[in-house]
């Protein structure tokens, strides 16, 4: 005996399906473009894309010596803080190294004392906030006695550390056309 399932009956179901056709989904869209102006749109934006890449690359090359005297700078304040407070007195050979990096060496071996002085206040007009005094004292550190940078506070310390930094970040290039 053929057994047989009991709802396929004429009488099962709905009717008005009876006669529909499915429907077929449309293809899918393309994302590429599809005229030469797209084409050239595409073209001139990844241009434009490769031009930013490459100048940041270039900008991050030209400020190499900022991150080595960063570096640095971080290794001397690591070395005052772990007891070394001799070693405080490579700050001004460290500022001066560094405007070596991007000045011609007759420029920046020529400057001295007041000129010293005004040359980096003048590559950082956001650094002129310590007094001259302060800024006279941070430039001789090389030549001080060893008692007197035993003898320099935390706080006197952390505040050339501080100003070192922020010349090493924010200085730019001189208005004659020379590049700090």
């Amino acid at each position: 005996m053929e057994h047989s399932w009991p709802f396929k009956t004429p009488d099962f179901g709905n009717t008005w399906l009876e006669n529909a056709a499915e429907v077929t989904a449309p293809e899918s869209i393309s994302w590429l473009p599809a005229t030469p102006l797209g084409y050239g749109l595409g073209l001139l934006l990844t241009l434009l894309l490769l031009r930013y890449l490459l100048a940041q690359w270039r900008t991050w090359k030209l400020n190499s010596y900022r991150r080595s005297a960063l570096q640095d700078l971080k290794q001397l304040r690591v070395d005052f803080n772990n007891g070394d407070r001799d070693c405080i007195r490579q700050l001004p050979s460290l500022l001066r190294q560094c405007a070596l990096e991007v000045l011609p060496r007759q420029q920046v071996v020529a400057l001295h004392d007041k000129d010293w002085q005004r040359f980096l206040l003048d590559t950082c007009p956001t650094a002129a906030s310590p007094a001259p005094d302060y800024l006279d004292e941070l430039l001789q550190l090389a030549y001080v006695s060893p008692q007197y940078r035993q003898s320099l506070s935390e706080q006197q310390a952390n505040g050339y550390f501080d100003w070192c930094e922020h010349w090493f970040v924010h200085h730019q290039p001189l208005a004659n056309g020379g590049r700090p």
